[in-house]
C-alpha cells in the first residue's frame, strides 16, 4: 500500500508512520509538508490513500482535498484533525472525504484499521464502476 502523508508536525509524522508500519505490512509512506511539493507530485504519482492533516501551517487539509478533487484524481482521503469542528466536518463531507479522524489519545491505534477499511471500500467501489 502506497500512502501519502501530508503533515507538518514531525512528532505526528513519527507516531503515524510507526503505527502504520507496525500494523500494515508492506506499506510505504511518502511524507510531505509543503503545498507546492504536493501540487508538483500529485498528478504524476499514484497513491493508494492520502492522509492529510487539517492544519498544516500555511495551508489546510481542505486545500489538499480541493486540489485532488479539482484534478479529478480518484484516491481515498482520510482527514486528520486536532479538533472536532462541525464546519470542518461538513466541508469534509461535501468534498467526499472517506473518513475523518480526530487526533485524540487513541487515534494512532485506530488509524491502521481505518486506513485498511477505507482502502478496501475504495477498491470495492472501483470494481463496481
Amino acid at each position: 500500500m502506497k500512502i501519502l502523508l501530508v503533515e507538518d508536525n514531525p512528532d505526528d509524522v513519527d507516531l503515524i508512520t510507526d503505527a502504520i508500519k507496525s500494523s500494515i505490512g508492506g506499506a510505504t509512506i511518502k511524507h510531505i509538508d509543503n503545498l507546492q511539493l504536493f501540487k508538483s507530485i500529485i498528478s504524476d504519482t499514484n497513491f493508494d490513500i492520502i492522509l492529510t492533516d487539517q492544519n498544516c501551517g500555511s495551508f489546510t487539509g481542505m486545500d489538499i482535498i480541493r486540489e485532488i478533487r479539482d484534478k479529478n484524481i480518484e484516491v481515498p482521503i482520510v482527514l486528520l484533525t486536532d479538533e472536532h469542528n462541525l464546519e470542518t466536518s461538513l466541508a469534509a463531507l461535501e468534498l467526499h472525504v472517506d473518513d475523518y479522524v480526530v487526533k485524540d489519545s487513541q487515534y494512532t491505534k485506530k488509524l491502521p484499521d481505518i486506513i485498511q477499511r477505507v482502502f478496501r471500500n475504495a477498491h470495492l467501489e472501483s470494481i463496481k464502476r
